[in-house]
């Protein structure tokens, strides 16, 4: 049986010491605020308020949103299935998911997600 070979000093072994790495820094020279981030600093409050709720609607539409065919579900205020279809991606699809909504209630009335 053959001896393996010797170890040299200072030579890495295996993929962990070949493979390239980005460069690491314990001291980035710029901050997201120096760099140009349109986030605040952290620690300062923004005085902006969101509505907590949604204006009361009369249905619920949900979509699947995939390359070639679209699932929809359509549900009332009481969580009853009132519509299930697909549509297809194209502009006939869409005209297709605009007016079977319209057939349930005016577009006020029909939230989507």
């Amino acid at each position: 049986m053959t001896p393996p070979p010797p170890v040299l000093a200072g030579l890495g072994t295996g993929n962990r010491e070949m493979r390239r790495r980005a460069p690491v820094s314990d001291h980035p020279g710029a901050g997201p605020v120096a760099a140009g981030s349109s986030l605040p600093p952290s620690g300062v409050a923004l005085p902006v308020s969101l509505p907590v709720s949604l204006p009361p609607a009369q249905f619920f539409a949900g979509l699947d949103w995939a390359a070639e065919v679209h699932a929809v579900c359509v549900m009332d205020a009481t969580g009853t299935i009132a519509d299930r279809f697909t549509i297809a991606h194209t502009a006939d699809g869409i005209a297709m998911l605009i007016r079977r909504l319209a057939k349930l209630a005016d577009a006020a009335d029909v939230q989507i997600a």
